[in-house]
């Protein structure tokens, strides 16, 4: 190649750079300011007026969250918070094979309706959307009281 055919190549890359990151708006500045998610906690706690109780296990190394809600209530809310407070993207995503299976719905605040008036419970686990992977999950059960004990999931 020659001398004016390489300048020529390089000059073009250079322009189709500039005219890329015009177009998509890639920002440096801003994936500098990124901050990720280095935590993912569920805080729901127990509650004796409503009758909910919250216990929590680890296993293997990760904290597990058991919510036993009354057998008549239909809706449980999830409150969680993500570590640390200045994370760049707070939002999660809810996967549950009850969600799946219509038995339960989760919106995108984390309050959980039960869609069937069975006594089986739900899994839930909560990701962060940030790309860090940090998860939480969650078993709700019902309590049924002296006639069985809890239903165990499937």
């Amino acid at each position: 190649m020659t001398k004016k055919a390489i300048v020529a190549i390089e000059f073009v890359v250079c322009v189709l750079a500039i005219v890329i990151i015009s177009v998509f708006g890639l920002n440096p500045e801003t994936w500098r300011d990124f901050v990720p998610a280095s935590s993912l906690t569920i805080t729901n706690e127990s509650n004796a007026q409503t009758g909910i109780t919250v216990t929590r296990e680890t296993v293997n190394g990760r904290e597990i969250v058991y919510a036993k809600i009354p057998r008549g209530m239909r809706t449980y809310q999830i409150y969680w918070v993500i570590g640390p407070e200045n994370a760049t993207i707070q939002q999660i995503s809810f996967t549950s094979a009850e969600i799946n299976a219509n038995i339960i719905s989760v919106d995108d605040t984390g309050l959980v309706s039960f869609l069937t008036t069975g006594t089986q419970g739900a899994t839930v686990v909560l990701s962060t959307t940030d790309g860090t992977n940090r998860r939480a999950t969650i078993v709700i059960t019902f309590d049924i009281g002296s006639d069985g004990g809890d239903i165990p999931l499937p």
